[in-house]
């Protein structure tokens, strides 16, 4: 990847980011995600949801249940092998 696509792919995920994480904190929590996978067309319980922030929180925590940017790239890598993974078993 190019040093120019690399910073447009950056800018791209920290734009997402930025749309998702309605209330300006810098951290995602399990309202905003919910309502981000919803308007993607997947609708996730709050369970589910608070299962994809616990494991992908750098402290395990679920105090809070937010996730940062960092965070919140680890948990889309993990949402997409899923669907991967279902795609090739089907």
């Amino acid at each position: 990847m190019e040093l120019q696509e690399f910073h447009a792919c950056t800018k791209l995920l920290l734009q997402a980011f930025a749309v998702v994480d309605a209330d300006g904190s810098g951290k995602i929590d399990e309202v905003e995600l919910r309502s981000a996978m919803k308007a993607l067309g997947f609708d996730m319980t709050k369970e589910e949801t608070r299962k994809y922030i616990r494991e992908n929180s750098k402290d395990g925590s679920t105090l809070g249940l937010k996730v940062c940017l960092t965070e919140a790239l680890r948990m889309l890598a993990s949402f997409r092998d899923c669907l991967l993974l279902e795609n090739s078993t089907a």
